[in-house]
């Protein structure tokens, strides 16, 4: 028997990565190589605050 995927299956089978390590997955992440900064603001774009 033969299965399809179409790209949310594989979407969905695919491991998360989070290069930097702040919880924000890369493929959402505005800056992937660099962590979110945990100063009490969270605007969930995974760069940190200036």
């Amino acid at each position: 028997m033969e299965t399809a995927f179409d790209k949310d299956s594989i979407d969905r089978l695919a491991p998360i990565i989070d290069t930097d390590g702040d919880s924000f997955p890369d493929k959402e992440d505005l800056c992937p190589l660099i962590p979110e900064s945990r100063n009490g603001i969270t605007d969930y774009d995974g760069c940190p605050e200036l």
